[in-house]
């Protein structure tokens, strides 16, 4: 119970709240928008939620793809739709994980 996250940057309570938003099943067109808004706003500022979120979108994907959603023209299904690694948050993160202790 409580709230929780006392104490934490918003960056962190996001981190601690992102995988609470994962499902044994696809996103529907608006999850998806608003979690693609989450890893576009934090893209330059926290890196890791960028990429927490890419790993959400692709198994949302690949459930998706699993379920045969293939009618939905906002999100495909084939394996190119299965989202890319956002490489800049990813070498942001390694940067920023190298400096600290």
């Amino acid at each position: 119970g409580g709230g929780g996250g006392g104490g934490l940057t918003g960056a962190e309570r996001v981190l601690e709240l992102l995988p609470r938003c994962w499902k044994n099943e696809a996103l529907s067109a608006a999850e998806l928008a608003a979690l693609r808004n989450v890893a576009e706003f934090s893209r330059k500022h926290a890196p890791a939620i960028d990429l927490r979120c890419y790993d959400l979108e692709a198994s949302a994907q690949q459930l998706r793809h699993l379920a045969g959603g293939g009618d939905d023209k906002e999100m495909p299904t084939t394996c190119s739709s299965v989202p890319r690694v956002p490489g800049e948050a990813a070498t942001a993160y390694l940067s920023d994980r190298k400096r600290r202790p």
